[in-house]
């Protein structure tokens, strides 16, 4: 059995913590949060409760930390993991920034823990599987749209519309996923030219150029709560790929995804979480990386900064 300490107990916490509980090899050993109401909410779920993180460890001896906090704490986390010899788990995105993120990857290594970053997308196995029949040459993607319309106005925590401390806006807090999405699909991109608007990057587009001579189309944007919705449309030699949400809605013919999760879809963000966490306590268990790496969830944030760069000089730049 693997011991997670939950390291904050906001939206994203609870979901990490009701995740967890549901994998049988897993136990939930304690919610760490300063904000008393947390704890609160948090002993009234049944979770052993702790105000201080370096005393919860030393009580509740994990073999991981599974961290929800806001971005600002990401860094602090792992610093306090690897002086203990803990697996890190970080929600995303990593870090605010690359420059962050790249101490995180360079201080867990130097450690010898383990970093990942939680990107539940990739859990999802009709994601799973655009990403299987690419990389084994059955689907020949020559372009992509992705189209992300969230409600506005958004509601988020505070904290997330403070730049300061989430170290952008919803390009950085939501988008982060689908660009993470490109990336293990197609690869690293090699430049990109993009468009930025609004105190909470309301508006954000950009033009994205991928290995293979594969363009990409992404937009970000808060719209009326009617229209809010993710569309991602792969535009293939064998047809196209249609996604909505995490679903496969339109294939090739003779290209039949998986069927998709039926377990944890009433979890607040879906399934994804407990596929993820069920796999990442196997990593736990058996001593090896996390579904996806810290240095994995360092290309996304890198990826986000270009994107603010060329925002701001409104020119193309290179990874």
């Amino acid at each position: 059995m693997s011991r997670w300490l939950i390291v904050g107990y906001g939206r994203a916490g609870e979901v990490h913590a009701a995740a967890l509980s549901r994998v049988p090899s897993a136990v939930v050993a304690g919610v760490v949060d300063s904000v008393p109401a947390a704890r609160e909410k948090a002993s009234a779920a049944g979770y052993a409760v702790h105000s201080d993180l370096e005393a919860a460890i030393q009580q509740t001896r994990p073999d991981a930390l599974s961290v929800a906090l806001p971005h600002d704490l990401h860094e602090w986390t792992v610093d306090v993991a690897a002086a203990n010899g803990l697996a890190v788990l970080v929600e995303k995105p990593l870090a605010r920034d690359a420059e962050e993120a790249e101490r995180m990857v360079a201080t867990a290594r130097t450690a010898g823990v383990e970093l990942g970053c939680l990107m539940n997308y990739r859990a999802y196995a009709q994601l799973r599987w655009v990403r299987d029949v690419i990389a084994g040459g059955t689907l020949r993607v020559r372009s992509v749209v992705v189209e992300v319309n969230l409600p506005a106005p958004v509601q988020v925590p505070g904290w997330q519309t403070d730049r300061t401390r989430a170290g952008g806006g919803l390009l950085r807090t939501v988008g982060v996923h689908y660009l993470d999405l490109l990336v293990w699909w197609l690869g690293v991109p090699e430049r990109l030219v993009a468009h930025v608007t609004g105190p909470n990057d309301e508006v954000a587009m950009a033009l994205i150029e991928l290995p293979g001579d594969v363009s990409a189309a992404v937009s970000v944007a808060a719209v009326a709560a009617r229209g809010a919705g993710v569309r991602m449309t792969l535009f293939a030699d064998q047809g196209n790929v249609v996604i909505d949400g995490s679903r496969v809605v339109s294939s090739p013919e003779g290209m039949i995804p998986p069927a998709p999760e039926a377990d944890g879809v009433d979890l607040l963000y879906g399934s994804g979480h407990l596929e993820y966490f069920r796999a990442a306590d196997r990593a736990v268990g058996l001593r090896e990386p996390f579904p996806v790496r810290g240095d994995e969830g360092l290309d996304a944030v890198r990826l986000v900064d270009l994107w603010y760069a060329s925002a701001r000089t409104g020119g193309w730049v290179r990874l």
